[in-house]
């Protein structure tokens, strides 16, 4: 008898996140991006990215960079995504923009700007550059004075966390879509995070934060939920924060890199070779292969990918409930690495002892 061939949940596309190029007008002490090898996609291939998300029915799509602005053909981009259904976000410092550019974000339909601030003033500078507050709340200010929809996403780390109060304060009266906090990415290694020692600290100061949104406006992006996550993330830097196995985003989401490799997932690491690059085919090519939707279903299947510590996909509902209120099995799952996790950083004599002979939890 024929073994039953394997039914797979379909892709249904709904994001996809563009990084345009790896270069940028600032060197921010926290970020990896500006830290790889120079590298942007061509006018050409940008264009025909829009074009690939507008005609199969995307609903968002994702700029960011490095800093995309400083691209020759982003405001030709701009103008073309503005022929589209597409709603666009745009990741951005919002650095030296110039009155007029200002001005055509803020006319931009479907537009959200989201705008890098790390602190007030000095706080904010030391991070990225000299001057660079005030002219970044600058343009935060007269994007929104022009009409314009913008949220602001802060990086919580180690020089910054005791300021997060008042860069909350600053922008409290803004009229913002909304006001990220999120943490320097551990998987990117030792940029700026907060010493365990400060963690409590830092989260109490957030929760004063939440606190006091919620008495005036709800428009902070953080949760008991978030936050009990980003401290098990923090404190324990090689937990899986979710399963990869039943993972809704790489079904959802495609991503191009600005070397142009192309991943359903930023954390898909072997989506690497030619054979998922624009540069040598095209990008329907390569997504619409039976190969590639094949490595998909196995990267969340049992045995593949075992999971991540990414908080960067909040978008998703399923994604987010899974990552924050996990149930069953899944939540049983977290339970055991969690103290898999702290015996190997509390009592490594106890961890290397279970660990002979114990088969990988994922699968």
């Amino acid at each position: 008898m024929e073994a039953k061939p394997q039914r797979h949940q379909a892709l249904d596309w709904r994001r996809c996140s563009v990084t345009l190029t790896s270069r940028c007008n600032l060197f921010c002490r926290m970020c990896h991006v500006v830290r790889s090898e120079p590298a942007s996609l061509t006018r050409a291939q940008a264009f025909s990215i829009v074009d690939f998300a507008a005609q199969r029915g995307f609903r968002c799509i994702i700029l960011n960079g490095g800093e995309p602005t400083i691209l020759p053909y982003f405001w030709d981009l701009l103008d073309r995504l503005g022929e589209t259904r597409l709603e666009v976000e745009l990741l951005t410092n919002a650095y030296r923009l110039t009155d007029d550019q200002i001005g055509r974000l803020a006319r931009q339909p479907n537009l959200l700007v989201h705008v890098s601030v790390d602190g007030v003033g000095a706080v904010h500078d030391a991070i990225r550059a000299k001057g660079s507050f005030e002219a970044t709340d600058r343009s935060v200010r007269r994007l929104l004075d022009a009409g314009g929809r913008v949220s602001i996403t802060t990086t919580v780390q180690r020089s910054n966390f005791r300021a997060m109060i008042e860069v909350y304060e600053w922008f409290k009266a803004c009229r913002l879509a909304w006001h990220a906090f999120n943490f320097a990415d551990p998987f990117w290694g030792d940029l700026e995070l907060i010493p365990t020692e400060d963690l409590d600290e830092a989260l109490g100061i957030l929760r004063t934060i939440c606190e006091r949104d919620r008495a005036v406006r709800g428009r902070v992006t953080l949760s008991e939920d978030t936050l009990r996550n980003f401290s098990l993330w923090l404190r324990y830097p090689l937990l899986k924060l979710h399963p990869g196995r039943g993972c809704t985003i790489p079904l959802r989401h495609v991503a191009v890199g600005e070397t142009g490799v192309v991943r359903p997932c930023w954390h898909f690491g072997w989506h690497t070779g030619p054979e998922r690059n624009i540069n040598t085919r095209p990008l329907d090519a390569i997504v619409d292969e039976p190969a590639y939707a094949a490595e998909v279903h196995r990267g969340i299947g049992r045995g593949g990918c075992p999971g991540c510590s990414a908080m960067c996909y909040q978008w998703d509902e399923d994604f987010r409930t899974k990552l924050t209120r996990p149930a069953g099995v899944l939540r049983l799952r977290r339970a055991v690495l969690h103290a898999k996790e702290y015996l190997r950083l509390r009592h490594p004599w106890v961890f290397n002892a279970v660990r002979k002979g114990a088969a990988p939890l994922h699968r």
